[in-house]
């Protein structure tokens, strides 16, 4: 993956927490709900943790997402 691919998926998440919407955060991005969703997981899949809870409200930070937040905003 190139370097370019991951900063994509870093803005995707840091915009998907500010948002705490999916389709918020896809409008924000001027993608799709289904792109927002994958980068999440591709992420998700690359750096081996849950970055979002399994419980309502979906897109609420896990205890890992949260300690990712000021590691993926100093990257970007």
């Amino acid at each position: 993956m190139k370097i370019i691919d991951e900063i994509v998926l870093l803005e995707t998440f840091l915009t998907l927490v500010q948002e705490q919407s999916l389709q918020n955060a896809a409008v924000r991005l001027l993608t799709t709900k289904s792109t927002v969703s994958r980068r999440i997981e591709q992420l998700e899949s690359k750096i081996g943790i849950k970055l979002f809870g399994e419980t309502a409200p979906k897109y609420a930070l896990s205890e890992e997402g949260k300690d990712f937040v000021t590691q993926a905003e100093i990257l970007v």
